[in-house]
């Protein structure tokens, strides 16, 4: 009888199928003179299949097996990603938190792949920390949506000269100004009055009275660290989004959309930006702080992030 053994677990290779060709037909385990070594997921990988038995007919059902072979709080969701991954015929290996993935020995692992529930809330230090990763999101249904994560300079090249000696007014609870010798990228027109935002005020009153205070908001932070990249700022209400951003001019489309990431989150938000500015191709940018300063990550989601070469959503 040819067996495979995960921890103290012993199998039945079904089929009388030997050791060698489950290992090499499903690209997992390591084989000891003629006993097949798996690892918990694998084993219940291969159960799933129908390519091995438990002996002890305690572990015969799913659920008894699972609950023996997944004990960690996290190991379920990440088995359901590591099953997706074999069965697209991928080597996978878990490395604490994180799966790696490959098409063949020959190439290099790909990954961490990290997984996480709809449901999780996030901070930017944490969203921050999956830079350079893949992230699978698995929903209360049970399916999987994938996402890439990484780091990003946000640069310009918009003539951003700002006129000096510009006094500003309000009426009712708006900031105003003269039209007249404003830059275009600043308020906008209503019957020759410009109105501005706060932190447009903010920006061009720097350095005046009111100055120190403008400086010491966040979301101002960011705005003026995006001016100083020669981006054009504006509102990103219509997106959800605290900004949405022009690297030349506002007679194209905006290139970003970018969002301040001040406290925790739900996943789930983040990936609503996502979509919400792929489907007006933009780049979605969550900002924050890292050690007082402005950092910014992008994310985006894709459809296969197993094979290279696949397009985006």
């Amino acid at each position: 009888m040819h067996r495979a053994i995960c921890s103290n677990i012993l199998f039945s290779i079904t089929n009388s199928r030997s050791p060698s060709f489950i290992m090499n037909r499903y690209k997992l385990g390591r084989l000891v003179e003629d006993t097949l070594y798996v690892t918990p997921f694998e084993s219940l990988f291969l159960f799933i299949k129908g390519r091995i038995r438990p002996e002890n007919p305690f572990y015969s059902n799913s659920l008894t097996l699972m609950k023996e072979l997944l004990p960690g709080s996290s190991d379920l969701i990440l088995y359901t990603v590591y099953e997706q991954m074999k069965l697209k015929g991928l080597y996978v290996k878990k490395e604490s938190d994180s799966l790696f993935f490959r098409k063949s020995p020959r190439n290099e692992y790909d990954g961490p792949m990290k997984v996480m529930r709809e449901s999780r809330d996030i901070s930017f230090q944490e969203l921050a920390s999956l830079s350079g990763s893949l992230v699978a999101t698995v929903d209360d249904e049970n399916d999987t949506t994938f996402f890439r994560v990484y780091g990003v300079e946000p640069e310009g090249s918009a003539d951003l000269g700002l006129p000096g000696g510009i006094s500003t007014d309000r009426i009712s609870d708006r900031h105003v100004a003269q039209s007249e010798g404003m830059p275009d990228w600043i308020g906008n027109d209503f019957r020759g009055v410009r109105f501005l935002t706060e932190l447009e005020e903010c920006l061009v009153k720097e350095g005046k009275e009111g100055g120190v205070e403008c400086s010491e908001n966040p979301l101002f932070r960011i705005y003026s660290d995006l001016i100083g990249r020669r981006l054009i700022v504006k509102t990103g209400f219509k997106y959800g989004t605290n900004f949405r951003a022009y690297t030349k001019t506002m007679e194209e489309h905006a290139d970003y959309l970018i969002h301040f990431l001040s406290g925790r989150d739900e996943w789930y938000k983040i990936s609503r930006a996502v979509r919400v500015s792929q489907g007006v191709h933009k780049i979605m940018i969550f900002a924050g702080f890292l050690d007082e300063e402005i950092k910014y990550v992008a994310v985006e989601r894709i459809r296969d992030p197993f094979y290279k070469g696949q397009k985006n959503d």
